[in-house]
């Protein structure tokens, strides 16, 4: 049996993410990596700051280190995963576990990318939706009536 491995983007993130894998040695690890190369305690961030973790700044590093935790548990188990794809931040999981940077690389990188987003999230007006359950003219005809020029 193949095992590939789906890494979540922003928005999967709640308090306490990954505390039973904390409380692992090798998922532990992983969150002591990160921390000695980023400005925030990860750990802190997932089990105790819910105002921070729903702010993209800090929930992307968040997401990242408990991704890369629950990788380094199925290593240390046995459990090979052959491919890994990754949602919008669940990218630089993907790409960390196929070696192509550092755990510590790629937690400077999400960091940063969180950081970014962030300001500019907050210099733009807008909002983002998901839509369930509407025809593609339905959409349009919503879009429409708010003057967007999607259809």
């Amino acid at each position: 049996m193949k095992i590939a491995y789906l890494f979540a983007g922003q928005g999967s993130q709640y308090l306490n993410m990954g505390r039973e894998l904390y409380e692992l040695k090798e998922g532990r690890e992983v969150f002591d990596r990160i921390n000695s190369c980023i400005d925030v305690d990860v750990a802190k961030l997932c089990f105790e700051e819910q105002d921070n973790l729903n702010k993209t700044e800090y929930a992307q590093i968040a997401i990242f280190t408990v991704s890369m935790a629950a990788l380094n548990i199925l290593k240390y188990k046995g459990i090979e995963v052959e491919a890994a794809i990754g949602l919008s931040l669940g990218e630089y999981s993907a790409l960390c576990f196929a070696g192509s940077f550092t755990l510590e690389d790629g937690a400077k990188l999400v960091r940063k990318r969180g950081q970014i987003m962030q300001r500019y999230a907050e210099k733009t007006k807008g909002t983002m939706a998901a839509i369930v359950g509407l025809e593609e003219t339905e959409v349009c005809e919503i879009c429409k009536s708010r003057r967007c020029r999607i259809c």
